[in-house]
């Protein structure tokens, strides 16, 4: 074969070259590549390439300079691979291009395959034999550039020429093909036991008989795929109006959307019969797997167990009784007072520049994000009950540093729960969030909220305080509570006593600009009841029977917490809904696919407040299936709290602005997902300020 000619496409037989251009689109078959270290004085032929394309084969790349069988042309070439017919030239110095090989890569090098080797996506091992036959130290080949290998990438020591080549050609070989089979091997055993655990989950499991999903009743990948990106919530409904009130949406786990699950679940006992028939009466545990997505954290209020969660939850009750809310009212007056403040700020653009948000002075008449203001609002409050400071959100219009990693850690606790059901996934998402950067974010907010609960046990030492850990930090010492356990308390309080309220503010005023005549309404409600601002107050805003309505409505339609909250059955097993549900299964009611089911709520989509007014229309809704606080032992500790917030934010607000909703947040709601709580984007809404005759 001489250097001009050219292989057929696509070849079926093994190729070699050894000079000239090879050029292959298309190969089912092995291909051999020799390379010289120059062409010889005597040769005109110019700096040769090759390019390959789809190789369903070996690539063998050898440098045949100084190495034996090789390195004597033609007649010594027999001992590797009969018939390569070597000449003197080759194409050392041409350009290699090889795109997709799906077996291996073998480079017998010297130094340089060629002026460059660039190989894109290899399906099987790659292995690099160097300084072959050159007995001077000399460094692997540089120019080798591989996009992607599927397998091993292996490099083989320097070895001398002649049989001591063959010798480790044939050892490299058999190392090749060893690694191969194993991971055949591995891949074998790895499908078994999939079939088999699918197999068992669909045919033989004890929930095999509920409905659901084929894909979320074999594994719980569909599950996992669903809330990693944001859909669970929504899919959810669809769900239980494909299957019913009680589906299977992984192998060990059921969703109930029927109101009487709710009692069962999450009251103070349950009391059914289990497959023998005896009665059992039991508490259903937290699913550490969904709470305690991060293992090895101190327990607190939410995921403390039996005992433990009583006694942390009297000690803390007193800072949410109705007596310490009358005490707190100044506290949460002084916050409003400047929420409303700023709100007028923003409306005619007087309000401080913030060095964290471009837009952060409004022009006069432009829109507001008041979804920012509702957090800024609520996290100011929160921060002072529990720490006895603000965050300054409000001060500097802004997010804390604290809030903002709050946030920003939302995401990375569902990655958690996910991982939770996959050790390997554990293991790759721990390794990713272990940078130092992570971690020096990580020990930051730990510092900052230590901080803040050492100032806050200073301060007590003033006197007593009618806050939210007023309570807890009397039985620290008792107790032998640890900073870090004081910590996880106080952070749990701010989380869950704004960010949650904030989100049930920022989506009723969405419901309320979408629906005018039900903010007309609410607007001559607020504005013909009080003669004043002043007047506005945690007593006075109860006497306000459409607010109130509202504002359940708006807990119906967008609960701050959308996703279902999960328990475990207990030993023996239980009846819900009248199934019998085996021990150790996990249950969950998923809150807004309940609350938008037909089956407990007509016309679900709707925005009526009304329905909570003993409008005769909605007289068949099932009302005790809106749960938004839970029930029970473990329902919400904060939800006086709450209602005075929204209560006392949402009429202020309407007192002093009339509001309409701009027009790049009117899909607003259709843009969210859900990561156990919603992905809010902006809501911007034009403010224009209330006028009223000072002298009436």
């Amino acid at each position: 074969m001489t250097s001009s000619q050219e292989l057929p496409k696509p070849a079926q037989g093994d190729i070699y070259t050894f000079g000239g251009r090879l050029t292959v689109t298309n190969a089912a078959a092995n291909i051999f590549v020799v390379y010289n270290r120059r062409p010889t004085e005597t040769t005109s032929t110019p700096p040769s390439g090759l390019s390959l394309d789809f190789v369903m084969g070996n690539v063998y790349l050898i440098d045949a300079t100084f190495i034996s069988p090789f390195a004597e042309g033609t007649a010594r070439s027999g001992n590797l691979v009969k018939g390569l017919g070597l000449q003197s030239e080759g194409c050392h110095f041409g350009d290699t291009s090889i795109e997709t090989v799906y077996d291996d890569i073998v480079c017998v090098v010297t130094n340089q395959p060629g002026a460059d080797c660039n190989i894109g996506t290899v399906a099987g091992n790659v292995v690099t034999v160097c300084n072959m036959g050159c007995r001077q130290e000399s460094s692997p080949p540089k120019n080798i550039k591989i996009s992607t290998v599927v397998g091993f990438e292996l490099e083989e020591p320097p070895v001398v020429s002649g049989g001591g080549f063959l010798q480790n050609f044939c050892n490299m070989a058999v190392v090749t093909l060893l690694v191969q089979a194993l991971l055949c091997l591995g891949l074998g055993v790895s499908i078994i036991y999939t079939v088999s655990y699918i197999i068992y989950n669909i045919f033989f499991h004890p929930l095999r008989n509920f409905p659901g999903p084929l894909v979320m009743r074999a594994t719980r990948i569909g599950y996992c795929y669903k809330l990693v990106t944001g859909t669970l919530s929504f899919d959810m409904l669809d769900i239980h109006q494909k299957y019913g009130d009680v589906v299977r949406i992984a192998p060990d786990e059921l969703a109930f959307s029927d109101a009487g699950a709710w009692k069962v679940i999450f009251g103070h006992k349950i009391s059914g019969n289990n497959a023998t028939g005896i009665t059992s009466s039991a508490t259903f545990e937290k699913s550490d797997s969904f709470y305690r997505p991060i293992p090895g954290l101190p327990r607190d209020i939410i995921t403390a167990l039996g005992p433990q969660h009583a006694a942390l939850r009297r000690q803390m009750a007193h800072g949410f009784s109705d007596r310490a809310l009358r005490e707190q009212q100044p506290i949460i007056m002084k916050y409003v007072d400047l929420f409303i403040q700023r709100l007028k700020d923003q409306a005619t653009g007087e309000a401080p520049a913030s060095p964290f948000l471009s837009n952060a002075k409004s022009p006069p008449g432009g829109p507001v994000n008041i979804m920012l203001w509702f957090n800024y609002c609520t996290f100011d409050v929160i921060g002072d009950l529990a720490f006895g400071e603000p965050f300054g959100c409000l001060e500097n219009c802004d997010y804390h540093p604290w809030v903002r990693t709050i946030f920003q850690m939302i995401k990375v606790g569902v990655a958690f729960q996910t991982a939770n059901h996959y050790s390997f996934l554990r293991r790759i998402i721990t390794t990713a969030l272990s940078t130092k950067s992570m971690h020096q974010r990580r020990e930051e907010h730990r510092q900052m909220t230590i901080q803040k609960v050492l100032r806050r046990i200073e301060l007590g030492k003033q006197g007593p305080r009618s806050d939210l850990v007023e309570g807890l930090l009397k039985k620290k010492d008792e107790w032998n509570m640890t900073i870090d356990e004081l910590e996880g308390n106080s952070s749990i309080l701010i989380i869950a006593g704004s960010e949650t309220t904030a989100t049930l503010l920022s989506g009723l005023t969405y419901m309320l600009l979408k629906n005018p005549d039900k903010m007309k309404k609410l607007v001559d409600e607020v504005r013909g009841t009080f003669q004043k601002e002043e007047e506005i107050d945690l007593t006075s805003v109860t006497k306000l029977p459409f607010m109130l309505a509202c504002i359940e409505e708006g807990l119906r339609m967008y609960p701050p917490v959308p996703t279902g909250l999960p328990r475990v059955v207990p030993e023996g097993g239980a009846t819900i809904s009248g199934h019998f549900i085996p021990e150790n299964t996990i249950v969950a009611i998923h809150q807004w696919a309940t609350y938008h089911n037909e089956s407990n709520f007509k016309n679900p989509t709707k925005f009526h407040p009304e329905r909570f007014l003993g409008d005769i229309e909605y007289a068949t809704d099932r009302r005790e299936a809106l749960q938004p606080f839970h029930l029970g032992p473990r329902n919400c500790l904060g939800r006086n709290l709450a209602n005075v917030e929204m209560r006392i934010v949402l009429a202020r607000l309407i007192w002093n602005f009339d509001l309409v909703l701009a027009d790049d947040s009117q899909d607003w709601l259709e843009k969210q997902k859900i990561y156990i709580l919603w992905a809010k984007g902006p809501l911007n809404v034009y403010l224009k300020p209330v006028k009223r005759d000072l002298k009436a």
